[in-house]
């Protein structure tokens, strides 16, 4: 599986410090219940899809942004052991001074090579612990990999190694600043790109973490949706990985959730709706478009 995540990513660059976003959580409930979440902020005229695409003895489901141009840019997934793994942008830039050699690796190829063949976090750890993570391609990003174990971490990228922060109690979340910076940190102490977005997901997981669910997820992931107009949320997800079931939400509606079997490769309503709808996800993916319903 091969994805372009290259001169598109440079329309990022684009966007005002203000408009940088995305935010990303993974949680276990005092049920033992683990879910994912993460809105993906982007410019409303780029095209979105969803892709399913075979693994090691697994599938992946991926959604990709400017489909139009030719290209799938993946930029968050899942697979059906279980298995997430994200990239988001990480503000302030560092764009100068990487040099790729024999044991490093762009972002994009750690999480290409984790969903395709790993189920625990455990060995993406093992595997950031042999490879050596570098900027490049005009963005700076930072990842956040979780499974359905509870395990979860986010790994940015130093200039004398990989900064990993590991999940250490019921929940870990991410938004644009670097998480690394501020381990130890009270949470009304962090600052940053995204830093309000990061005391309000975390807050409310502080307060419902214990009875978390599919509907927690969304009201989170409403809470700390993106209004700005050129970077506004273009989709919601959370994910179940025991079940391997995604549900979303599509240009900040958050009364109309779908949900994906990433088993069956189908997608269908799954609240909200006043009809039912089911759909195939085949080997070219699904536009998002194509999800549209009448009125």
């Amino acid at each position: 599986m091969k994805y372009m995540i290259g001169i598109s990513l440079l329309l990022l660059l684009l966007v005002s410090e203000d408009g940088i976003a995305c935010t990303s959580y993974s949680v276990s409930s005092g049920e033992n219940k683990v879910l994912y979440g993460m809105n993906f902020d982007y410019n409303p005229n780029s095209r979105l899809g969803f892709l399913i695409k075979p693994g090691i003895q697994k599938r992946v489901f991926h959604m990709a942004f400017d489909w139009d141009k030719g290209n799938k840019v993946v930029t968050l997934g899942v697979n059906t052991e279980g298995l997430f793994a994200n990239m988001q942008l990480l503000y302030p830039s560092d764009l100068s001074g990487w040099r790729q050699g024999p044991n490093t690796n762009f972002f994009w190829e750690i999480y290409e090579e984790s969903l395709k063949s790993f189920g625990r976090v455990q060995e993406v750890r093992v595997l950031l612990n042999e490879r050596r993570l570098i900027q490049g391609n005009g963005v700076t990003l930072h990842s956040m990999f979780a499974d359905k174990h509870g395990d979860a971490l986010v790994v940015e990228a130093g200039h004398e190694g990989n900064n990993i922060v590991n999940k250490m109690d019921k929940f870990l979340v991410m938004t644009n600043f670097p998480i690394s910076d501020f381990v130890n940190v009270a949470v009304q102490e962090v600052e940053g790109v995204g830093s309000e977005r990061y005391k309000a997901a975390y807050n409310y997981l502080l307060q419902n973490s214990d009875s978390f669910c599919v509907d927690s997820g969304m009201k989170l992931l409403k809470n700390v949706v993106n209004t700005t107009p050129y970077f506004p949320t273009r989709c919601s997800f959370v994910f179940d990985p025991e079940q391997a079931l995604v549900y979303f939400s599509l240009e900040g509606d958050f009364n109309k959730i779908w949900r994906v079997s990433i088993k069956k490769s189908i997608i269908e309503t799954w609240k909200g709706f006043q009809t039912h709808k089911l759909l195939k996800i085949g080997k070219d993916g699904i536009l998002a478009e194509q999800l549209r319903m009448p009125e």
